[in-house]
């Protein structure tokens, strides 16, 4: 009879010891928020700001198209943070102005989507795309429009819940077919919105 007293007793206080450790586990279990800041940069030559109008046209953080004219050799747009999943492109348009013809021009262009990722933990990490990383180019002023056409390009990605990043596409009506070969990553550029 002992022994089966003794027997429930052991069996009752695993019990209570499981239920414990379990109530405690539900309790630690908080579900940890994921959010992205995106940012876009714009880098051109004089140049480039004299011969032709440079307007930005991106995703905004609650995914509306927008649009802004770049004045000044470096622009650069960072958005608050959001939710995942999201995508962020951005158009960047020349529209060429009447200049001297035979005057040389020195082109250059780069530009860049960024993004950082934090989990409800802490832990951080960032990468951006690209396709015009430091073009350069001599044009004379009857080149321009040309120059206008080729490098009116659009870098777009989709950022899924994990933090992984896709080159995708993006219709600001106008942009011309995107090759999405020419995207690439350039994860040293995050650097520039001090990620």
């Amino acid at each position: 009879m002992k022994k089966n007293y003794l027997h429930q007793a052991v069996l009752i206080a695993c019990s209570l010891a499981v239920t414990a450790m379990t109530s405690c586990k539900d309790d630690e279990t908080i579900e940890s928020t994921t959010s992205v800041e995106t940012g876009y940069y714009v880098k051109v030559s004089e140049d480039v700001l004299a011969t032709t109008e440079v307007v930005a046209h991106y995703v905004d953080a609650t995914g509306k198209l927008r649009s802004e004219s770049i004045t000044t050799t470096e622009w650069k747009k960072q958005l608050p943070k959001g939710s995942l999943p999201t995508s962020a492109a951005l158009w960047t348009q020349f529209k060429p102005k009447d200049v001297n013809t035979t005057t040389k021009y020195n082109m250059e262009l780069t530009s860049c989507v960024a993004y950082r990722i934090e989990d409800g933990n802490g832990k951080q990490w960032s990468d951006a795309w690209t396709a015009a990383d430091n073009n350069s180019s001599q044009v004379t002023g009857e080149q321009v429009p040309a120059w206008c056409t080729k490098n009116s390009i659009t870098t777009a990605i989709e950022i899924q819940t994990d933090g992984i990043s896709e080159p995708t596409t993006c219709d600001f009506g106008g942009n011309a077919e995107q090759n999405l070969n020419a995207m690439k990553k350039a994860s040293n550029m995050t650097k520039i919105f001090g990620w």
